[in-house]
């Protein structure tokens, strides 16, 4: 079923909710993502693709973390993992819903990537990210295995993971 807005069902607040979740499963996927797909290499095993692999998704911004151009993620990779993931939410959530939802996603991921720039290359003026800024710079040179909010540290809080 698809939310139009000529329907008896149609609501701003809803919509707005389910954009706000779309943004709050970005958040968590921005965890997950930085944790898990991104530091992964502690149980690397002696293959040496999957290590290469490893090194050009993230090891390279850890080896260099100011270089400017090795921030983002790798653009058909991300292009790919987009595709992906506006299929799965198109299947999980009916119709429009699912768009909804991705977009709140996809601003979340764009919120992240400029905020990751800022914080590596700005001089941030507003207190939060004078603390993001902060925080991320002991992840890349205190404790990589620690610390993997970037816009935030609340999911680091929640599992555990915060820097101190």
């Amino acid at each position: 079923k698809y939310i139009m807005l000529d329907s008896p069902d149609f609501s701003i607040l809803f919509c707005f909710l389910a954009f706000i979740f779309g943004i709050f499963t970005w958040s968590l996927g921005e965890y997950l993502l930085h944790r898990y797909c991104f530091h992964f290499e502690n149980s690397v095993t002696d293959n040496k693709y999957i290590i290469w692999l490893h090194f050009i998704i993230h090891g390279i911004h850890h080896t260099i973390p100011m270089d400017p151009d090795r921030l983002v993620f790798p653009p058909i990779l991300g292009v790919i993992s987009f595709f992906i993931l506006f299929l799965l939410y198109s299947l999980i959530f009916p119709g429009s819903l699912g768009r909804l939802v991705f977009a709140g996603f996809v601003l979340g991921y764009i919120g992240y990537d400029t905020t990751h720039y800022y914080i590596h290359h700005g001089t941030p003026w507003i207190d939060h990210f004078k603390e993001m800024k902060s925080y991320h710079n002991k992840h890349h040179y205190v404790d990589g295995n620690r610390g993997y909010g970037i816009t935030s540290k609340f999911w680091d809080k929640v599992f555990g993971t915060e820097l101190v």
